[in-house]
């Protein structure tokens, strides 16, 4: 959500202000697809949580830059501390009758843990089950992430995924779109499984996915 690496304001995107200033009163839930703040602070998670206020909750699906990698001991604590977070992952909510997982897919190294198929199972009927994490979920679309930190192994297809998954299943993930060069938004399917791509580069075309009811649209950004 910070936009492009090379020329952001160290919070979020300009498009993305926007958006939420001009629909506050329109949104119920925010969730974030992780790397929301380029460099973040205590001072700019509080600045984040006094701009979206306490009226709209938000849930975040942490990216490197949210928590860091291993090493980054101290990125990590003061995430855990800020205002937003929600407690450890995997974490399970619902918007508008569909059942969300919201994943740490740093900590797997952007593996899917056995503990997300086993709460995937657990679900009850909804109208969609979705999970949202950070990072792509099979190697056939590696070639869009925005980087390839914290990869260490070969990531499942989508034939192999899918295999895990009882029913339809949709995962998003937001490692994408901050170059040109990169999909803003993508989507594929195969079998119960679909994977969206969304990610915020402050270029032509940014685009966000709002979700309704039992519908995800896509809403492109000004």
């Amino acid at each position: 959500a910070y936009g492009s690496p090379s020329n952001n304001n160290n919070f979020l995107a300009p498009n993305v202000i926007r958006f939420i200033n001009q629909n506050k009163k329109k949104i119920n839930t925010l969730v974030f697809s992780g790397d929301i703040i380029a460099n973040p602070t205590r001072y700019k998670w509080k600045q984040l949580y006094d701009f979206i206020g306490d009226d709209i909750e938000v849930y975040i699906a942490p990216g490197n830059h949210d928590i860091g990698l291993e090493s980054d001991s101290y990125i990590r604590k003061i995430f855990y501390e800020s205002p937003l977070n929600k407690g450890t992952y995997p974490q399970k909510f619902n918007i508008g009758g569909n059942n969300i997982i919201l994943e740490d897919s740093i900590s797997s190294n952007w593996n899917i843990q056995s503990d997300i198929i086993r709460l995937y199972k657990s679900l009850g009927t909804g109208t969609n089950n979705i999970i949202i994490r950070h990072n792509i979920p099979v190697r056939e679309l590696t070639n869009y992430a925005n980087s390839i930190a914290g990869l260490q192994n070969q990531l499942p297809g989508f034939k192999e995924l899918s295999k895990e998954f009882d029913d339809e299943i949709i995962i998003i993930s937001g490692d994408t779109g901050a170059f040109k060069s990169l999909p803003r938004l993508g989507c594929w399917k195969y079998k119960n499984l679909q994977v969206i791509i969304n990610g915020i580069g402050e270029v032509d075309g940014d685009s966000i996915l709002l979700i309704h009811q039992e519908n995800i649209f896509k809403h492109k950004l000004l």
